[in-house]
């Protein structure tokens, strides 16, 4: 028996966690990691891949072993690894006032899907040779067969798979960049209107929906109804996400910061908890 909620206890060790002077260099530390255990997930799949790739290469009576037959263990090791530590970072990166999700750079999904490319490139570089370029040979029969348009996709799987998986990547970083600068953006709105905007009351019209027992919170678009400056009446639907200790109910009152000089603009119009003033608190519920 303890005298200790172990909720309560738990919750003040991950307060610590994220609290701590360490914890910059730590995410730090645990995305590298994660670029590594994802380059040993990327080998991996090539390395599964092979085994298939050899056996359209070469004919049913000649090898189909795979010289990458003894990496297969990279798959399920890099890819529990690289699971793991996407969730440790985004314990780490969840700012202690606000709960939002603060990495030093980009987040550990592009980290892995880099780290996925290069692990795909390395093991390119390494996979089984066919038996004869341009025939599957069938050294039992003699019944040899050119390659065909298949064949020889499958062969050059050295060049298009990294290809491929470099501009997943990429691609993966340009979002990342970009939704990193939409809310660096959406902060700067926010700060620049705590100095020269309004925060008026509001309430809650359509709440989000009930979460389940046990779950963290809820998400979706909530509706409020606020007065701007002018005295008009004007109703708002953002985005949200909401932990379940603090979700409004219908008719709850909230605080709405919002700009006179466009009040109908919802870009400029941010609403937070009842009492908010900072911006952490208007920066709470944003999704």
């Amino acid at each position: 028996m303890s005298t200790i909620d172990p909720a309560q206890a738990r919750a003040e060790r991950v307060e610590r966690l994220r609290s701590s002077p360490l914890r910059p260099a730590a995410l730090t530390a645990v995305l590298v990691a994660t670029g590594l255990a994802a380059a040993a997930l990327g080998a991996g799949v090539v390395a599964m891949l092979d085994s298939m790739r050899i056996s359209k290469l070469n004919g049913v009576f000649a090898t189909w072993e795979s010289r990458l037959d003894h990496l297969f263990w990279l798959f399920p090791v890099g890819l529990c690894a690289t699971i793991a530590l996407v969730l440790l970072s985004t314990l780490l990166a969840r700012a202690p006032s606000a709960g939002r999700l603060r990495y030093p750079v980009v987040g550990p999904l592009p980290v892995a899907m880099v780290g996925i490319a290069t692990g795909v490139t390395w093991m390119c570089t390494r996979l089984t040779a066919p038996v004869e370029v341009g025939v599957r040979t069938d050294p039992s029969f003699g019944n040899d067969e050119t390659w065909g348009t298949t064949q020889w996709i499958w062969y050059r799987a050295d060049l298009w798979w990294p290809v491929l998986a470099w501009a997943l990547a990429v691609a993966a970083l340009v979002v990342a960049v970009v939704v990193r600068q939409r809310h660096r953006a959406r902060s700067a709105r926010i700060a620049h209107l705590l100095e020269a905007g309004r925060i008026v009351p509001g309430e809650v019209t359509e709440a989000l929906p009930v979460p389940s027992p046990g779950s963290a919170g809820a998400a979706g678009r909530m509706t409020v109804r606020f007065t701007d400056p002018q005295g008009t009446d004007r109703w708002v639907r953002p985005m949200c996400r909401i932990s379940a200790g603090e979700l409004p109910f219908v008719g709850a009152e909230v605080a709405v910061l919002c700009d006179p000089q466009a009040p109908a603009d919802v870009r400029r119009i941010f609403v937070g908890p009842r009492g908010a003033r900072a911006a952490s608190e208007f920066e709470r519920w944003l999704l």
